[in-house]
């Protein structure tokens, strides 16, 4: 799937997980997600550096915004943290580069510097399954599944009913990450948009879209960008009507469509307005509150919740160096030699075995009177 999907340059990243750890059972899982991109990752570097692929693929886990954990009086945008934290957080003095606190560099490339693959791999060499285990920060960017923002009248900093805006305790929440910050589904149902408005509220539930603004102004500083949900799908969300799409065919736009394409004509590009819009996007050294946690102290807040974990560290990895595969492959075309020699030595051993005894008892014996007498069997 990755050689399919590698080749085209318009493939940004690859989900490893969607909403699976929303409650507290299922974060027993958790380890198993980490496991499964850090494994991702050790194949596709393994393959670019054969030359089997070109690039690797950003790994990406998205959650849901309504997760709970630790009972009802823990704050939602805690457990959204705290996830980020566990699926980005790295173990320091195991495999992995920390960034030299005397250079500069760009936080856009932090999580790569952190991340990037060591004893010496990076800069070419023996590839060594072991030195490159673990350490690494296992997703690049996390995404956050949001059906917010449902009223005409709701702002960046409040909701519609007075209450904190929902994407202001988010953006408060998750502006110290170590790895990008999407919204990887963007919009509310039709069925709920201005539902309790009267005057506002259309037959059709078409969303205004007024969030894309904020998105890319209001929260630029530490959110890297959204997708608008859906071109095609659940019919509570669609932006295009006409579907379910083929493949092939364009499907017509609708008026939700057209809105959310008003929003994004009126985005300017950061460097064009940063100052203007009162943005301090200034990273040009390497703040430690950017750097990914260490895995233990976020395990130890999360066990404070009740969700206790294995350490993924333990979980055997699949992504093996060819030289193991050929060791793996010999290795058993061996042992199945040795098992048909061995049978076979055996079978003859035994049929020779047989024929002699038959051979014994059959041949005649003659007497002192000259008749043959048959031997008796031993």
């Amino acid at each position: 799937a990755l050689k399919k999907y590698l080749k085209y340059p318009n493939v940004l990243a690859g989900m490893v997980g969607n909403e699976v750890m929303n409650d507290e059972k299922a974060w027993k899982a958790a380890p198993c997600v980490r496991a499964y991109a850090r494994d991702l990752k050790l194949y596709m570097a393994r393959m670019v550096e054969e030359g089997v692929l070109e690039r690797t693929l950003p790994l990406m886990y998205a959650g849901q915004d309504s997760s709970m954990i630790g009972g009802a009086d823990t704050d939602p945008n805690e457990v959204m943290k705290l996830t980020v934290d566990y699926l980005s957080c790295v173990e320091y003095g195991k495999s992995v580069v920390v960034v030299d606190s005397e250079e500069d560099v760009d936080v856009g490339s932090v999580s790569k510097q952190v991340a990037l693959r060591a004893s010496g791999s990076a800069g070419g060499g023996s590839w060594n399954f072991e030195d490159h285990k673990f350490g690494e920060s296992p997703i690049d960017i996390f995404g956050l599944n949001v059906e917010s923002w449902c009223s005409s009248t709701q702002t960046f900093e409040y909701n519609s009913d007075g209450t904190i805006g929902t994407y202001y305790s988010l953006w408060k929440a998750l502006k110290k990450s170590s790895v990008p910050i999407i919204f990887s589904e963007m919009g509310c149902p039709h069925s709920h948009f201005d539902r309790d408005d009267l005057e506002r509220k259309t037959k059709e539930g078409t969303r205004d879209w007024k969030q894309v603004e904020v998105v890319s102004r209001d929260m630029a500083d530490s959110w890297s960008g959204f997708v608008a949900y859906t071109y095609d799908g659940p019919e509570d969300f669609v932006m295009f009507k006409g579907g379910p799409w083929d493949g092939q065919h364009v499907l017509e736009p609708t008026k939700d469509f057209e809105n959310f394409r008003k929003e994004l004509a009126k985005v300017t590009l950061l460097e064009d307005g940063a100052e203007e819009a009162g943005i301090r996007n200034d990273y040009s050294s390497v703040d430690s509150k950017f750097l990914p946690r260490q895995c233990s102290d976020v395990e130890s807040e999360l066990m404070g919740l009740g969700v206790r974990l294995f350490n993924d560290d333990e979980i055997r990895s699949y992504a093996m160096t060819e030289d193991s595969h050929y060791f793996r492959r010999t290795g058993n075309l061996f042992w199945i030699m040795v098992f048909i020699l061995v049978g076979g030595f055996t079978l003859v051993m035994r049929r020779n075995r047989r024929a002699r005894k038959i051979g014994y008892e059959s041949v005649p014996s003659h007497g002192n009177d000259g008749y043959p007498m048959m031997a008796g069997v031993a």
